[in-house]
């Protein structure tokens, strides 16, 4: 085992990321477990179908690799799999071990120890366990191994899954129990190296772009193909991010890629529905079913027959309603308010999204745990615009376009200029797409307003009309509320590559003393201490008279940084930053 083991070190370790080096990590998996099973009594009655690593944490998936057991081609993108289900994740953190289990049974066990069932269903979870198991079956899926996949620490951070399909061997043990060693050294030795790997790929191979995704740079590259392996199963999908990341766009995304492409897509703004008409909202009424209700009205699980309901804010749902949703997801049933004639059965595909903590919710009593479970299925964590610089460039192209397309007139192209959009790089983005689509919007007009004559040769946005449409946000929005140029971004890089190549030994917070000496250059610029600090947003310093001390810990920085380089500090900065020490003047 040691050379072959080496070998696969080998490959892992030359993987560039998280997706080929778990399937170099899956292939002498697959082969331990068919050689088990070749050499075993089910011999000619069982197949292997696939194996899987799935990269995740309690609060949510952050990769997902899939090598089918008889794939000739193992850099095709992860296809089907059976247990992206929270169901699988919790038998394993449960018995923080190896579990094997029967699905057509519907019975998990360690599988050291076969004799003993990990727990049982709860009355209110049969319908909706039976029904995840009639999934994986319809995946072929008869028996499943799950393992550990612990990091460097030791932590869960997420799991080996493999899959076979064998009626024979129904409630057997199977063949997980003869080749768990050579399976356990193989989780234990590549789990910690594949947890370290990051998930994102090369730019050139991110997803290709659709109408519903018209930008996927290198960040979101991963988490977009999760949701196309998640799009094909019918398990809850938890969008999480924050307002305006572009929770509804994706939960689109995910519908189009689906079974249910062709079908509705239904969403429900939670926090745009009063408490009291959520229910209604949902399920539906009849006529004088209360006060005020004139005719019938169809809620949006009915609209969203056969296709997706995406339910945002979800940690906007009162309670009351909480209950009534737990029981449409389980049971797949619901009564429209005032209804006599009996329960409808739901037909839909749930996507829910949120910005909560729904863990923090549910441990303030606010949000039921049971729900919690039922919708943190496939959870996927959506980035901050800040966290995909990627994709802005791409993204104000795009939201410019729209804009420009949706003018009566025809202006020739839209086009924004290389230092409007060093703007928008550097800028916080709070408000994440949807604040970027508001500058923008603002930044298009006042391109118009300036040159009026221009849309017939096109429209350019400029960083002028950038650097205004910032300020209307706010200071805090604006980046140094100052232009940047290109030249200017240049000439930091230059500065930090030759800081970088003359020193031996520099520690990263030692760069810190930069801002040093863009205080005393704003000394120097403004003339007079209230001048510099007001140019640098730092007023409230003045005002509280705490300017000096700032001026004296910048003056301490200098000396230190130099001291390290062995360097005498320039007697210009540390005079403009009040520095009193003669002999350093």
């Amino acid at each position: 085992m040691r050379d072959p083991l080496r070998r696969v070190l080998d490959e892992v370790r030359g993987a560039g990321a998280f997706e080929p080096a778990a399937r170099a990590a899956l292939a002498p998996m697959l082969a331990c477990v068919r050689a088990a099973l070749a050499s075993s009594r089910f011999a000619g009655k069982g197949i292997l179908a696939r194996a899987a690593a799935h990269l995740r944490t309690n609060e949510a998936y952050r990769a997902l690799a899939v090598l089918e057991a008889d794939a000739s081609d193992p850099s095709g993108e992860a296809g089907s799999v059976a247990t992206t289900s929270t169901r699988a994740w919790r038998w394993l953190d449960a018995a923080a071990e190896p579990v094997a289990v029967d699905v057509v049974l519907g019975r998990a066990h360690r599988i050291a120890d076969p004799e003993r069932p990990l727990g049982s269903e709860a009355a209110a979870d049969a319908s909706h366990h039976q029904r995840s198991l009639r999934q994986i079956l319809d995946t072929g899926t008869t028996h499943m191994a799950l393992l550990p996949l612990r990091d460097a620490a030791g932590v869960l951070a997420g799991m080996w899954s493999i899959e076979a399909e064998c009626r024979a061997a129904m409630g057997s043990a199977f063949v997980w129990g003869e080749c768990l060693d050579e399976l356990m050294l193989l989780a234990d030795v590549l789990g910690p190296l594949l947890a370290a790997r990051p998930a994102a790929r090369a730019a050139a191979e991110a997803p290709d772009v659709d109408p519903f995704l018209p930008v996927c740079g290198p960040t979101m590259a991963p988490i977009v193909r999760l949701l196309r392996v998640f799009a094909a199963q019918e398990e809850t999908i938890l969008l999480h991010g924050p307002t305006g990341v572009g929770k509804s766009r994706m939960a689109r995304y995910v519908h189009e890629r689906s079974p249910r492409r062709g079908h509705p897509f239904e969403t429900v703004e939670l926090l745009s529905v009063p408490a009291e008409m959520q229910a209604g909202e949902l399920f539906g009424w009849r006529k004088g079913a209360f006060t005020g209700a004139t005719g019938d009205h169809e809620g949006s699980v009915a609209r969203a027959r056969g296709g997706t309901l995406f339910l945002d804010e979800i940690d906007k749902l009162s309670l009351a309603t909480q209950a009534s949703l737990l029981q449409l997801i389980e049971a797949r049933r619901y009564r429209a308010l005032g209804d006599a004639r009996g329960e409808r059965q739901a037909d839909v595909r749930f996507v829910v999204g949120t910005n909560a903590d729904l863990r923090s919710e549910v441990h303030a009593g606010r949000f039921r745990e049971d729900l919690y479970y039922r919708i943190h299925v496939l959870p996927v964590a959506l980035p901050r615009l800040a966290d995909r610089v990627d994709e802005l460039g791409a993204w104000a192209l795009e939201l410019l376009r729209r804009r420009h397309g949706a003018g009566d007139d025809t202006r020739g192209a839209v086009s924004l200029t290389e230092d409007a959009e060093a703007l928008l790089r550097v800028a916080p983005w709070p408000g994440n797409l949807r604040q970027l689509d508001n500058v923008l919007r603002r930044a298009y007009v006042m391109a118009l307003a300036t040159d009026p004559d221009e849309g017939r040769g096109g429209v350019v946005v400029r960083a002028e009309h950038v650097e205004t449409s910032l300020g209307s946000e706010g200071r805090d929005v604006v980046p140094g509320r100052a232009r940047v140029e290109r030249a200017t971004t240049d000439e930091l890089w230059h500065v930090a590559r030759r800081l970088v190549a003359r020193v031996e030994r520099l520690d990263l917070d030692d760069a810190t003393v930069f801002r040093s000496f863009v205080l005393a250059a704003a000394i120097e610029r403004a003339g007079t201490l209230d001048g510099a600090f007001a140019a640098l947003g730092r007023d409230a310093l003045v005002r509280s008279r705490n300017h000096h001390k700032t001026m004296q810990r910048e003056a301490e920085r200098v000396r230190a940084f130099c001291e390290a380089l062995g360097e005498q500090p320039p007697a210009p900065v540390l005079g403009l930053l009040g520095s009193t020490d003669p002999s350093e003047i």
